[in-house]
């Protein structure tokens, strides 16, 4: 890579901006990034806290976010339309088992597409779940750990 470089605003999908020449790899490369399903599920959990906040604090300023020319502002606007399509759970497991083909790795692609629903039916939840708590005045929400503490439904369980 050649030229000014960056990186997107996302706290999670980073993506590099570059201005300048790219290059390709001549040969694949093996990409482990969830060697559990324990792990995909704590990153997912993660995501979808993010993903939320970020979708809250959009309909609280009532805007799309900046706008980007290229392909960092056309996958925006497309990630935009698509968290309001119904069924985004259903639709996300077609696409990543159908189009993508996950029925051709087995069992493996089945359960990868079913926690990649499960990821976009937490996103959706989670964003309900702060809409609805989230106050009437449209004032963007600062970043938060955690998710109970912008709902104010911090529970403690003694075990």
């Amino acid at each position: 890579v050649t030229g000014a470089t960056g990186s997107g605003d996302n706290e999670v999908h980073e993506h590099i901006v570059v201005q300048g020449e790219t290059g390709r790899l001549k040969s694949e490369m093996d990409h482990y990034a969830f060697p559990s399903i324990d792990v995909f599920v704590e990153k997912h959990n993660r995501y979808s806290n993010w993903e939320a906040r970020v979708a809250l604090d959009r309909f609280l300023r009532g805007s799309e976010g900046t706008l980007q020319s290229g392909t960092v502002g056309v996958r925006r606007k497309l990630k935009s339309l698509s968290q309001r399509l119904p069924f985004r759970p259903l639709l996300r497991f077609l696409y990543v088992y159908l189009w993508q083909r996950g029925f051709l790795d087995g069992r493996e692609g089945y359960y990868f597409a079913r926690l990649h629903a499960f990821y976009e039916f937490l996103s959706v939840a989670k964003t309900y779940e702060l809409k609805k708590s989230a106050p009437l005045s449209r004032q963007p929400v600062a970043p938060v750990a955690n998710l109970a503490q912008i709902a104010g439904k911090e529970r403690r369980v003694n075990l």
